[in-house]
């Protein structure tokens, strides 16, 4: 018995998705001692990090605010001028 040409494809087709279907990686989960480690290198750096973070504020603070200043200054100056040209 001759199978068609359909038939060949929807095998084909079958094999590929079961083939895909399985190919998937394990989930790498952490081992409690793994957990551990990576617990106490973070909280290790905590400190470093507020340190640096805090620098990066002090240093920034003051564009930070002047950038603000300038859009609400802006903001402002745009509703000033719509109640002007409402007139």
């Amino acid at each position: 018995m001759k199978l068609s040409v359909f038939s060949y494809f929807l095998t084909f087709l079958s094999c590929l998705v079961l083939a895909f279907s399985s190919c998937r990686l394990p989930a790498n989960e952490l081992t409690p001692e793994e957990s551990d480690i990576v617990d106490t290198l973070y909280n290790a750096r905590i400190p470093l990090f507020r340190k640096e973070l805090d620098s990066i504020c002090t240093v920034t603070q003051d564009s930070m605010i002047q950038v603000r200043t300038d859009s609400l200054v802006e903001l402002q100056l745009i509703e000033i001028r719509k109640l002007v040209n409402r007139q």
